[in-house]
């Protein structure tokens, strides 16, 4: 008998893992070293190769609508109505040729990774964001002006920057389910600077807004 209590304890305690529902509340990125320790939210990380350079930030729903309003003309952020605050994550993506040769960057191939990579999510497209917009453009919402202006303040398709030249512009993801380790991955699977190629790989932590409370590790959060 006193073995089969705790069985049943157990057993219980599982299949209340197991049933539970994932955690959906709104958590903003913040990016980590190498060895995972985090960064001030807002660092913007460089990672540099030959002949090319990439600026990414993290932002808030907040920096985004500045930089939508100061980069891409829009007095409204579309993204910031009630319904959908909260549901997406915002990455600044500045692009820079630093050599003698043209640099390329096929945005669509860009993933934010979960770790344990069973769950990946592409920025919005045009095709996405007119989905999302589509019941504003038809009706008083904003127009299809606001979003030509939204999607030029975007990256989309093949970003193409000149020698010495840079482009900056926002890769907006749909928020996936809060990841149990806490941790996420933007992957850039192929950038291109003259005739070398090369992978980016940059990871994120996740604190929820307003809190300062960090995803607690696998197995410290208890059932």
């Amino acid at each position: 008998m006193s073995l089969r209590w705790p069985l049943v304890l157990l057993g219980v305690a599982l299949a209340s893992c197991a049933t539970r529902p994932p955690d959906t509340r709104p958590y903003l990125l913040v990016p980590v070293t190498a060895e995972g320790t985090p960064l001030a939210a807002g660092t913007a990380v460089r990672v540099e190769h030959p002949g090319v350079e990439i600026e990414v930030e993290a932002l808030t729903p907040r920096a985004r609508e500045i930089w939508l309003r100061e980069e891409a003309g829009l007095d409204q952020d579309p993204l910031a109505s009630l319904a959908r605050t909260g549901r997406f994550l915002t990455i600044r993506l500045r692009l820079t040729a630093t050599g003698d040769q043209p640099v390329h960057l096929e945005s669509q191939s860009i993933r934010l990774w979960q770790t344990d990579r069973t769950v990946n999510t592409p920025a919005l497209d045009y095709t996405r964001a007119y989905e999302l917009l589509r019941s504003d453009i038809e009706s008083s919402g904003p127009g299809a002006g606001e979003l030509e202006r939204f999607m030029r303040g975007l990256l989309d398709g093949s970003i193409d920057v000149p020698p010495g030249g840079r482009r900056e512009g926002l890769l907006v993801f749909p928020r996936p389910p809060v990841p149990e380790d806490g941790m996420m991955m933007l992957e850039i699977p192929f950038l291109q600077a003259g005739s070398r190629t090369f992978q980016v790989r940059i990871p994120f932590t996740i604190t929820f807004p307003g809190t300062g409370e960090a995803v607690p590790e696998q197995g410290d959060a208890g059932a």
